[in-house]
């Protein structure tokens, strides 16, 4: 056994022995636990509260939206009514009213959203968030409608001044009609006039020249006008003549084919009277060059006409009653007159060589068969006379020739309403006769 030697001292601090009692305590021993519920409590009472304050804001924020946009439909109704009336309205009154009308459309901002007020209840000065919704949404909107009443204004101011110039020179063309020494200082202010429209609106000079020209083609239109009324188709031919660089293409046209049908109608009576007085025919007719040959193979009657022409009974009746030969009878047949009377041909060179030209109508070379065949079946009588003078007229007027062959064509018609006349007459003198 070994004993412990000490060689040299030690000395240490020991600590003694802890007389203290441990313990563990917590914050949950002081109610931290319950303080941590009544937070959570608070809490979920705060978010109750939040929810509540964001509903009744959400129903707030709606009734407010609610409200400007019912103000906006009232508005915007308006507006449109305002635009659509001004509109309506044409030229100087559009041009007069446009002030009226803007002050109308921007008045009605004003006067919408004055109703409207402090009416989201929350609202402080200027009327509140449902007026400055209301007024957001307008200022987006009427731009458009001020523009559009802009444009209506502008397109009316220039059918505006084109009226006022259009009655300008239509003045012009009134003094030009009135008075024909008025008419070339009448052309000279139309010119002026036209001028300055094409000025106003930007009109290039070839336009301008346009314009120019319609007004004063009024003034020679409608001294033209006045001469063909007067039936001077002469004078209106060399009026035009002369005057015709100043007149429209569309004017010089429509004034050609007038001249022609007066100038037709100046030949058609000329012809007409040359033919029923047995005068020389007038300057623009001539007679025609017979063909020998045709001629004498067609050994047509007087007029040139056919065995064919003759009528529908192929006895050149054409509808007459051969009867009418002697008032007194009744018989079919013309007394000391043969049935049937076989034409000759005609002499080449004679009227009757020549066959009825293709202007003569349906009516007229009806009535000139009838006359041929009423001619031969009362030969002898005096009730021949009418139908021979018929005949041979109508023979005449087929040997003529014109460069318009609607003046042949009218001639006839005129010869066959003559005829038609005589012989409606003669009928009518024997019915009374043979009555009584």
């Amino acid at each position: 056994m070994r004993v412990p030697r000490v060689t040299e001292q030690q000395v240490a601090i020991a600590p003694l022995p802890n007389a203290r009692q441990q313990l563990r305590v917590s914050a949950d021993t002081f109610g931290a636990q319950r303080a941590r519920r009544l937070s959570q409590g608070a809490e979920g009472l705060a978010e109750a509260g939040d929810a509540l304050a964001r509903v009744a804001f959400e129903r707030q924020a709606d009734r407010i939206e609610a409200e400007a946009e019912a103000a906006f439909a009232r508005w915007q109704v308006a507006a449109t009514d305002t635009l659509a009336g001004y509109r309506g309205l044409q030229g100087g009154d559009a041009v007069g009213a446009y002030d009226a009308a803007h002050a109308e459309l921007t008045g009605l901002r004003e006067r919408i959203g004055g109703e409207l007020g402090g009416g989201d209840g929350g609202g402080s000065g200027g009327g509140g968030r449902v007026q400055d919704l209301f007024l957001r949404q307008v200022a987006n909107r009427q731009p458009a409608f001020l523009a559009g009443l802009e444009r209506h204004r502008d397109a009316q101011s220039q059918v505006y001044r084109s009226a006022a110039m259009d009655a300008r020179l239509q003045s012009a063309v009134a003094a030009g009609l009135a008075d024909p020494l008025l008419g070339p200082g009448a052309e000279l202010e139309i010119q002026a006039l036209a001028q300055q429209q094409g000025e106003a609106l930007g009109l290039p000079p070839e336009a301008v020249e346009t314009i120019a020209l319609g007004y004063v083609s009024q003034i020679h239109l409608g001294r033209l006008e006045g001469l063909l009324t007067e039936g001077r188709g002469a004078e209106a031919r060399a009026y035009l003549e002369t005057h015709g660089p100043r007149v429209t293409a569309a004017d010089r046209l429509r004034l050609d084919g007038k001249i022609k049908a007066v100038e037709r109608t100046t030949e058609v009576k000329a012809l007409y009277q040359a033919i029923v007085g047995g005068g020389p025919l007038p300057a623009f007719a001539r007679e025609r060059e017979v063909d020998t040959d045709a001629a004498t193979s067609r050994g047509g009657g007087g007029d040139g006409s056919d065995e064919s022409n003759r009528g529908s009974d192929g006895n050149g009746d054409s509808g007459l009653d051969r009867s009418s030969a002697d008032p007194n009878s009744n018989d079919a047949t013309l007394q000391g007159a043969p049935a049937e009377v076989e034409p000759s041909a005609p002499a080449p060179g004679s009227p009757a060589a020549f066959g009825p030209p293709a202007a003569f109508g349906p009516r007229a070379m009806t009535a000139q068969a009838k006359a041929v065949a009423q001619a031969e079946l009362l030969a002898g009588s005096s009730e021949a006379a009418p139908h021979e003078l018929h005949r041979d007229r109508m023979a005449r007027l087929a040997s003529v020739e014109t460069e318009d062959p609607q003046v042949l064509g009218g001639a006839a018609d005129e010869l066959t309403a003559v005829y038609e006349r005589e012989t409606a007459s003669l009928q009518a003198d024997k019915a009374t006769a043979q009555a009584e």
